[in-house]
């Protein structure tokens, strides 16, 4: 059973490691550092239109993190990314659908959302199948300084299992 929770700062050490681990799916690939990464957390603090969660394996052991970014009340919309499985064991077996699903529910029921985009670069076909399997719809492509990217929407009264 998978478990999301808000990061907190003592997993800053973690979420580096993992996020250093492999740069190539990132926009800026260069390395954080900790003094890079405490400048990021003190302002993700500081800035409540932003949720980053950690997954939890049943056995309490954190394998990865999912976030929503731009929450705008408002709209009753935000963005999500930052997907990552961290622990190399835990690829493959579905947990990056679970932990998104996980964090969908959460942001149509805790934070009343009614939608949430997404896009992922276009040359990384695994992410395009996760965001599908979690219930994304393709609206749209594309092509700026960040590359060619496929943009993703999941709306409340369309996603899957929606009660």
């Amino acid at each position: 059973m998978l478990k999301i929770r808000e990061i907190q700062k003592t997993d800053l050490p973690l979420i580096r490691k993992w996020r250093n681990h492999d740069r190539k799916w990132f926009y800026d690939q260069a390395i954080i550092t900790e003094e890079m990464q405490n400048k990021w957390y003190e302002k993700y603090i500081a800035d409540d239109s932003d949720i980053l969660f950690i997954a939890e394996a049943g056995d309490g052991n954190p394998i990865g993190m999912y976030g929503l970014t731009n929450i705008d009340h408002d709209m009753k919309a935000a963005e999500a990314g930052r997907l990552l499985i961290g622990e190399k064991q835990y690829t493959g077996m579905g947990l990056g659908v679970d932990m998104m699903r996980s964090v969908l529910e959460f942001a149509f029921k805790e934070l009343s959302l009614n939608e949430v985009h997404a896009d992922v670069q276009a040359v990384n076909p695994r992410a395009i199948i996760v965001h599908v399997k979690a219930g994304y719809r393709i609206v749209g492509f594309q092509s700026d300084w960040m590359g060619n990217r496929v943009c993703f929407s999941i709306h409340q009264h369309l996603r899957i299992g929606a009660s």
